[in-house]
């Protein structure tokens, strides 16, 4: 069912996970199927959201604010896992972003992240890492109800495959060059799920590279 969004801006600012149902059936890891082929059988995922990390500062939404999308960082998905993207573009889309999070070759800005309010749509925290102003990587930690959508889109236009792991309860999917890892992505079902809460069925923990 759908939820209103200001419950999602709450469960966006919630230090814990929040517990969700899982609905949707199960991938047959075993199969040696494309995503493609198997994106129906994509389970349907709750996760905790991520707690907010050092330096990271998000203002509590006011009530008249949780009616407008920009308040809450609406963004389609397609156009936030993008790597055309610049610091400016994120400042500029964001009322709030948290930007003390620099290494020695990269400069952090992380935001707070809601795609929409239907279940295949994602809520969490979103971190783009530019360095000499180009977009190196894209790191996001959150939730999602139905994880059919982000799978196919990452399949499309990024190459992520499917692989198989020693947890039953994880789906992960990566990109390889070589035998190196450089991009994943992990969803795994909440320990405990609830029905009333059908856009936060799994864990989504994802790890976007550019490719070279």
């Amino acid at each position: 069912m759908g939820i209103k969004k200001s419950s999602i801006v709450l469960a966006m600012m919630s230090a814990g996970g929040v517990p969700y149902m899982l609905s949707a059936p199960k991938l047959d890891l075993a199969s040696g199927s494309s995503p493609a082929a198997q994106v129906a059988e994509v389970p349907v995922v709750n996760a905790p959201v991520m707690t907010p990390g050092p330096g990271q500062s998000i203002a509590p939404a006011a009530a008249h604010q949780a009616t407008d999308p920009s308040a809450i960082g609406i963004r389609p998905l397609h156009e936030v896992l993008s790597f055309d993207r610049t610091p400016a573009w994120v400042l500029g889309n964001w009322p709030r972003v948290t930007t003390s999070l620099a290494d020695l070759q990269t400069q952090g800005y992380r935001v707070p992240l809601v795609t929409g309010t239907r279940e295949a749509d994602l809520a969490g925290s979103l971190t783009y890492y530019f360095g000499n102003q180009r977009l190196e990587r894209i790191l996001f930690q959150g939730t999602t109800g139905d994880a059919r959508q982000l799978v196919t889109l990452l399949g499309a236009q990024f190459g992520f495959s499917r692989e198989l792991t020693d947890d039953p309860s994880v789906y992960l999917y990566r990109v390889r060059r070589g035998s190196r890892v450089v991009s994943e992505l992990r969803i795994k079902p909440a320990p405990v799920i609830r029905k009333s809460e059908g856009n936060a069925r799994f864990d989504v923990n994802l790890y976007l590279e550019r490719a070279e």
